[in-house]
């Protein structure tokens, strides 16, 4: 079964109140509720939008951030006409895909590029400088 938007917000929610070190009593006196409303929110099958505002408030949070999927950061500050141009974008086949992103101007090379390679190439240039340094040491004596 796929994980519903109010279980990944909960989840959310629950890891926020835990990275800042509060429990459900402190959140509650935060946003004016009692602890027994806060638990059901947390613990119910339903959860209200409003209530979900007024807790994503207390812990500084938006409600885009809490729900939105993991891994998709970036896309708290986007306009939906945006998120859906990214999506019709990532339902694109492969070869359209490429072909559009050269059309816009933007390197299939580089947005294909991990950063593996570039820790090894930073690899090899420490190694250069260490073995550089060495020799410049021996010669100075």
């Amino acid at each position: 079964m796929a994980e519903r938007p109010s279980d990944r917000a909960r989840v959310r929610i629950r890891l926020e109140i835990a990275r800042k070190h509060l429990n459900q009593t402190q959140l509650a006196e935060l946003i004016g509720w009692n602890t027994s409303r806060l638990s059901k929110a947390l613990n119910g099958r339903y959860l209200d939008v409003d209530d979900l505002a007024d807790i994503c408030f207390g812990l500084g949070l938006s409600v885009v951030e809490v729900v939105r999927d993991h891994g998709m950061e970036f896309c708290a500050d986007m306009t939906p006409s945006e998120l859906r141009f990214l999506e019709l974008l990532r339902r694109l086949d492969h070869t359209t895909r490429d072909a559009f992103m050269h059309f816009i101007g933007v390197k299939i090379e580089d947005a294909r590029r991990h950063a593996s390679p570039i820790k090894e190439k930073n690899k090899l240039h420490k190694g250069r400088a260490l073995a550089r340094d060495t020799v410049s040491q021996k010669s100075s004596r």
